[in-house]
Protein backbone atom coordinates (compact mmCIF):
# COMPACT_ATOMS: atom_id res chain seq x y z
CA UNK A 1 0.00 0.00 0.00
CA UNK A 2 1.12 3.75 -0.55
CA UNK A 3 3.11 5.34 1.93
CA UNK A 4 4.23 9.05 3.08
CA UNK A 5 7.41 10.06 4.49
CA UNK A 6 6.35 12.32 7.39
CA UNK A 7 9.19 14.34 9.46
CA UNK A 8 7.58 16.64 11.97
CA UNK A 9 9.12 19.22 13.61
CA UNK A 10 8.53 22.11 16.17
CA UNK A 11 9.70 25.59 15.61
CA UNK A 12 13.09 25.01 17.08
CA UNK A 13 14.21 22.93 14.43
CA UNK A 14 13.82 19.50 17.26
CA UNK A 15 12.53 16.76 15.01
CA UNK A 16 9.62 14.98 16.99
CA UNK A 17 8.76 12.20 14.89
CA UNK A 18 10.03 10.52 11.55
CA UNK A 19 8.76 7.81 9.88
CA UNK A 20 6.79 6.14 6.81
CA UNK A 21 2.93 6.27 6.96
CA UNK A 22 0.11 5.18 4.87
CA UNK A 23 -1.13 7.55 2.55
CA UNK A 24 -4.71 6.72 3.60
CA UNK A 25 -3.77 7.57 7.27
CA UNK A 26 -5.75 10.50 9.10
CA UNK A 27 -4.61 13.76 10.21
CA UNK A 28 -5.57 12.16 13.81
CA UNK A 29 -3.55 9.25 13.17
CA UNK A 30 -0.64 11.71 12.73
CA UNK A 31 -1.45 13.82 15.45
CA UNK A 32 -1.83 10.28 17.74
CA UNK A 33 1.82 9.32 16.26
CA UNK A 34 2.82 13.10 17.85
CA UNK A 35 1.26 12.54 21.56
CA UNK A 36 3.09 9.03 21.73
CA UNK A 37 6.55 10.90 21.32
CA UNK A 38 5.70 14.12 23.10
CA UNK A 39 2.92 14.04 25.17
CA UNK A 40 1.17 16.65 23.80
CA UNK A 41 -2.53 16.92 24.02
CA UNK A 42 -3.98 16.44 20.19
CA UNK A 43 -6.44 18.98 20.50
CA UNK A 44 -3.29 21.49 21.22
CA UNK A 45 -1.87 20.91 17.91
CA UNK A 46 -2.02 22.73 14.59
CA UNK A 47 0.00 20.79 11.70
CA UNK A 48 1.43 23.24 9.00
CA UNK A 49 2.57 21.74 5.74
CA UNK A 50 3.60 24.31 3.26
CA UNK A 51 2.33 27.79 4.79
CA UNK A 52 -1.57 25.18 5.05
CA UNK A 53 -3.21 23.67 8.00
CA UNK A 54 -3.82 20.05 7.71
CA UNK A 55 -7.40 19.78 8.38
CA UNK A 56 -9.63 18.58 9.38
CA UNK A 57 -8.70 15.69 11.52
CA UNK A 58 -10.73 12.57 9.68
CA UNK A 59 -9.05 13.36 6.41
CA UNK A 60 -6.43 11.42 4.98
CA UNK A 61 -3.04 12.67 4.38
CA UNK A 62 -3.17 11.45 0.83
CA UNK A 63 -6.29 13.54 -0.01
CA UNK A 64 -4.53 17.26 1.63
CA UNK A 65 -0.81 16.60 0.10
CA UNK A 66 -1.55 14.97 -3.78
CA UNK A 67 1.71 13.04 -5.10
CA UNK A 68 3.88 14.41 -2.48
CA UNK A 69 6.00 11.72 -1.18
CA UNK A 70 8.02 13.67 1.54
CA UNK A 71 6.07 15.56 3.77
CA UNK A 72 7.79 17.85 6.02
CA UNK A 73 5.05 19.05 8.62
CA UNK A 74 5.58 21.82 11.47
CA UNK A 75 3.66 21.32 14.63
CA UNK A 76 2.43 24.19 16.89
CA UNK A 77 1.77 24.00 20.28
CA UNK A 78 -1.65 26.09 20.66
CA UNK A 79 -1.97 28.06 24.11
CA UNK A 80 -4.89 30.14 23.12
CA UNK A 81 -8.38 28.19 21.16
CA UNK A 82 -11.35 30.20 20.40
CA UNK A 83 -14.05 26.77 20.84
CA UNK A 84 -17.14 25.63 21.23
CA UNK A 85 -18.61 22.89 23.44
CA UNK A 86 -20.40 19.67 22.75
CA UNK A 87 -21.61 17.52 25.44
CA UNK A 88 -20.96 14.11 24.32
CA UNK A 89 -22.88 10.22 25.30
CA UNK A 90 -20.95 7.48 24.89
CA UNK A 91 -21.59 3.80 25.17
CA UNK A 92 -18.65 2.09 24.02
CA UNK A 93 -19.10 1.93 20.41
CA UNK A 94 -19.81 4.03 17.13
CA UNK A 95 -19.50 8.14 17.43
CA UNK A 96 -20.28 9.66 20.43
CA UNK A 97 -23.51 11.95 20.16
CA UNK A 98 -24.00 15.03 20.97
CA UNK A 99 -26.59 15.97 23.29
CA UNK A 100 -25.75 19.63 25.11
CA UNK A 101 -23.63 22.40 24.73
CA UNK A 102 -22.05 25.19 26.92
CA UNK A 103 -23.98 29.01 26.60
CA UNK A 104 -23.91 32.20 28.18
CA UNK A 105 -26.77 32.98 26.13
CA UNK A 106 -29.14 35.42 28.02
CA UNK A 107 -26.78 34.87 31.20
CA UNK A 108 -25.50 37.76 33.29
CA UNK A 109 -22.01 38.03 35.81
CA UNK A 110 -23.05 35.43 38.85
CA UNK A 111 -25.89 33.16 37.14
CA UNK A 112 -25.78 29.81 36.21
CA UNK A 113 -24.84 28.85 32.13
CA UNK A 114 -26.93 26.90 30.31
CA UNK A 115 -26.39 23.27 28.25
CA UNK A 116 -27.88 25.01 24.68
CA UNK A 117 -26.01 23.24 22.39
CA UNK A 118 -25.75 26.66 19.96
CA UNK A 119 -22.17 26.53 19.75
CA UNK A 120 -21.45 29.60 22.23
CA UNK A 121 -17.99 30.62 21.34
CA UNK A 122 -14.95 30.65 24.19
CA UNK A 123 -11.20 31.28 24.50
CA UNK A 124 -9.67 28.47 25.75
CA UNK A 125 -6.29 29.65 27.88
CA UNK A 126 -3.73 26.93 28.70
CA UNK A 127 -1.93 27.72 32.36
CA UNK A 128 0.20 26.89 35.26
CA UNK A 129 -2.40 24.51 36.44
CA UNK A 130 -4.86 23.37 33.73
CA UNK A 131 -7.17 25.70 31.12
CA UNK A 132 -9.31 28.20 31.70
CA UNK A 133 -12.56 29.59 29.45
CA UNK A 134 -13.43 33.11 29.13
CA UNK A 135 -16.65 34.17 27.07
CA UNK A 136 -15.98 35.98 24.07
CA UNK A 137 -19.98 36.89 24.25
CA UNK A 138 -18.97 38.05 27.59
CA UNK A 139 -15.47 39.75 27.20
CA UNK A 140 -13.65 39.62 30.88
CA UNK A 141 -16.11 36.70 32.25
CA UNK A 142 -15.22 33.06 32.55
CA UNK A 143 -16.70 30.09 33.28
CA UNK A 144 -16.37 29.50 37.00
CA UNK A 145 -17.62 27.31 39.87
CA UNK A 146 -19.45 28.87 42.19
CA UNK A 147 -20.72 26.06 45.39
CA UNK A 148 -22.17 23.29 42.78
CA UNK A 149 -23.14 25.67 40.49
CA UNK A 150 -21.30 26.52 36.90
CA UNK A 151 -21.66 30.62 36.34
CA UNK A 152 -20.67 33.58 34.48
CA UNK A 153 -18.15 35.12 36.89
CA UNK A 154 -14.75 37.48 37.24
CA UNK A 155 -11.19 34.86 37.26
CA UNK A 156 -10.18 34.23 40.83
CA UNK A 157 -7.11 32.16 39.04
CA UNK A 158 -8.81 29.64 40.88
CA UNK A 159 -12.51 28.84 40.21
CA UNK A 160 -11.97 29.39 36.61
CA UNK A 161 -9.51 26.50 36.25
CA UNK A 162 -9.88 22.88 35.29
CA UNK A 163 -8.13 20.02 34.54
CA UNK A 164 -8.98 18.34 30.68
CA UNK A 165 -9.07 14.40 31.88
CA UNK A 166 -9.76 11.67 30.16
CA UNK A 167 -13.70 11.49 29.38
CA UNK A 168 -15.28 10.11 32.12
CA UNK A 169 -18.03 8.20 29.90
CA UNK A 170 -14.83 6.66 27.70
CA UNK A 171 -15.23 7.88 25.18
CA UNK A 172 -12.24 8.52 22.88
CA UNK A 173 -9.78 11.39 23.06
CA UNK A 174 -10.45 14.55 22.49
CA UNK A 175 -12.98 14.00 24.68
CA UNK A 176 -12.59 14.75 28.09
CA UNK A 177 -13.82 15.96 31.18
CA UNK A 178 -12.85 19.00 32.80
CA UNK A 179 -12.25 18.61 36.90
CA UNK A 180 -12.35 21.91 39.22
CA UNK A 181 -9.43 22.76 40.57
CA UNK A 182 -11.24 24.37 43.31
CA UNK A 183 -13.61 21.29 43.93
CA UNK A 184 -10.62 18.60 43.14
CA UNK A 185 -13.30 15.89 41.97
CA UNK A 186 -16.14 17.71 40.66
CA UNK A 187 -16.74 17.83 37.20
CA UNK A 188 -18.15 19.98 34.54
CA UNK A 189 -21.73 18.77 33.94
CA UNK A 190 -24.72 19.36 32.57
CA UNK A 191 -28.10 18.59 33.90
CA UNK A 192 -31.80 19.61 33.53
CA UNK A 193 -30.86 22.47 31.05
CA UNK A 194 -28.19 24.08 33.41
CA UNK A 195 -24.42 23.50 34.01
CA UNK A 196 -23.12 22.07 37.33
CA UNK A 197 -19.65 21.39 39.39
CA UNK A 198 -20.89 18.04 40.30
CA UNK A 199 -19.69 14.50 41.97
CA UNK A 200 -21.07 11.31 42.38
CA UNK A 201 -21.75 12.10 46.16
CA UNK A 202 -24.30 15.46 44.76
CA UNK A 203 -25.00 14.44 41.29
CA UNK A 204 -28.99 14.75 40.31
CA UNK A 205 -28.27 12.26 37.75
CA UNK A 206 -30.03 8.64 38.43
CA UNK A 207 -26.95 6.84 37.80
CA UNK A 208 -23.19 6.44 37.21
CA UNK A 209 -23.77 6.15 32.89
CA UNK A 210 -25.77 9.06 33.33
CA UNK A 211 -24.11 11.72 35.49
CA UNK A 212 -20.19 10.33 33.30
CA UNK A 213 -22.14 11.08 30.05
CA UNK A 214 -23.50 14.35 31.49
CA UNK A 215 -19.71 15.13 32.84
CA UNK A 216 -18.08 14.36 28.89
CA UNK A 217 -17.52 16.95 26.05
CA UNK A 218 -15.47 17.29 23.26
CA UNK A 219 -14.12 20.87 22.66
CA UNK A 220 -14.54 21.76 18.84
CA UNK A 221 -12.00 24.97 17.00
CA UNK A 222 -14.31 27.57 15.37
CA UNK A 223 -11.95 27.16 12.51
CA UNK A 224 -11.86 23.65 12.16
CA UNK A 225 -13.25 22.56 8.57
CA UNK A 226 -15.94 20.24 8.42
Amino acid sequence: MATLTVIVSTFDGKVLLSKELLRNGTVLNLKEDIRECSGWPIDDMKLVWNSDVLQPNHVELGALVGETQELDVLVVKIAVRKVWFDGVAWFGHGVPAVTAGVSTKGVGEGQQLTNDAERDTFLRYVVDDGVKFESLTNPGLCICVDGTKVVLGQPDSKKEIFRELPALNGAPEPCTSLESVASPGSFLAHCNGRLFNHNMHNRLQSNDQVFNNDASWRLHDCDEAD
